[in-house]
């Protein structure tokens, strides 16, 4: 039997037997992750055709080379840049590239990921040389319009020794009906290799997203990623790096919910090697019943001398039903270490903000509309050109500001 095949049964035998909580899960993932709701969901298929409904044309840019799954298609739009080669990942993808294609997930890790092995419609493998990709964006999005299907995306990326590339990962659904969305991304950077990476979430209807982004270090590299997670549905997204000696991550997170939306962000980073540096930074806006909650696992092994991790979360609940939670987790063996610290902040608008508010003329719908321009404006300007104006009018969308 050929590699993908024996992947894809040894999931759909662990799916089967395997409950979304497992025994050794603490009791808080289960209300966290919101398990129940993938059962509500009525899923009749694991095999989606291609939605007939249109990509908004804002999420297709000149400036980028942009890949679209959609269901059981692959669209590709633009000039591919230099130095990246394309693979869809099929039975001989996964033998050649054995050393990258499902080298960081199993299906043992759980009910929902092997699920998404057992059935994932498309997946792509991109291999990156070179530094064409920083004048030539890669956009990837995962696009959903469907209805009573589970829709599963697999990407891996590779970026090879002294490479330096830019990439964008959307999961975008447009009305979705009864969908379980899966989205999982497996990231190889090789030594001396720079990666920006800009993940982004914006799905909406009655639907589950799933959204992986897992990357493993190889040493003396540099990743900086910033995460937008804006759904409208419920979200449990998931940001996992494994770091090898001199290697450097810098994670900058905005989640926003409103209505009944319900955001989960777990982020997580695990030291190997000495001499690593990891920083997480997440700031988060609850608004009307919805829920935020963001929670931070750092981890340093015994071998990883000297490395440095920081976890920060500041959330803000506005409206008397909203709510966020943040748990930040250091687990630390080994004695020496530059530094290891968490903090966390979460905060309502109190009766003396919105009293000094209203002594300038200042009402408290527009007070929470200033706070909310500075959280998020301090995020929106680390982008630049089509990926800026993109989630400038999904924000303004959600929350009626401008910018």
């Amino acid at each position: 039997m050929e590699m993908l095949s024996k992947i894809r049964k040894k999931a759909k035998e662990i799916m089967e037997k395997t409950p979304y909580q497992r025994i050794r899960d603490s009791p808080t993932i289960k209300y966290y992750a919101k398990w129940e709701y993938i059962n509500k969901l009525n899923i009749i298929s694991h095999e989606p055709k291609a939605s007939h409904t249109q990509i908004p044309k804002s999420f297709i840019s000149d400036k980028h080379y942009t890949i679209v799954l959609n269901g059981n298609r692959i669209d590709y739009y633009g000039t591919m840049p230099q130095g990246v080669k394309i693979k869809e990942i099929d039975e001989k993808t996964a033998m050649e590239f054995k050393d990258y294609v499902f080298k960081n997930v199993s299906p043992r890790e759980g009910k929902l990921i092997a699920t998404h092995l057992a059935y994932f419609s498309k997946g792509i493998l991109l291999i990156i040389s070179g530094e064409e990709v920083l004048k030539t964006p890669i956009r990837i999005i995962g696009f959903t319009s469907h209805s009573n299907t589970h829709v599963g995306y697999h990407v891996v990326y590779v970026l090879k020794s002294k490479a330096k590339a830019e990439i964008e990962f959307i999961s975008l659904g447009v009305g979705d009906k009864d969908v379980l969305k899966t989205f999982v991304i497996e990231g190889h950077v090789e030594e001396h290799a720079k990666l920006k990476a800009y993940l982004l979430t914006s799905d909406s209807g009655t639907s589950y997203t799933y959204f992986l982004h897992r990357i493993r270090s190889y040493g003396n590299n540099a990743c900086n990623t910033l995460q937008f997670v804006l759904g409208e549905n419920v979200t449990h997204v998931r940001e996992e790096h494994i770091l090898a000696s001199h290697s450097m991550v810098n994670v900058l997170s905005l989640v926003i919910s409103a209505k009944t939306s319900w955001q989960d962000l777990f982020t997580n980073v695990v030291h190997v090697g000495p001499y690593s540096e990891s920083k997480v930074s997440v700031k988060g806006i609850a608004l009307n019943s919805s829920s935020i909650i963001h929670r931070g696992l750092a981890k340093v092994h015994r071998r990883a001398r000297e490395a440095s991790t920081i976890i920060e979360s500041t959330l803000l609940a506005l409206g008397n039903k909203a709510k966020a939670n943040s748990i930040p987790m250091l687990e630390i063996e080994t004695g020496n270490v530059r530094e290891a610290k968490h903090s966390t902040s979460i905060t309502r608008l109190s009766e003396e903000h919105l009293f000094y508010m209203a002594t300038r003329g200042i009402d408290e719908k527009e007070a929470e509309k200033l706070v909310i321009k500075g959280i998020t404006s301090s995020m929106l300007s680390k982008l630049y050109g089509n990926t800026k104006a993109l989630v400038e009018t999904l924000i303004s969308r959600k929350l009626s500001i401008r910018f």
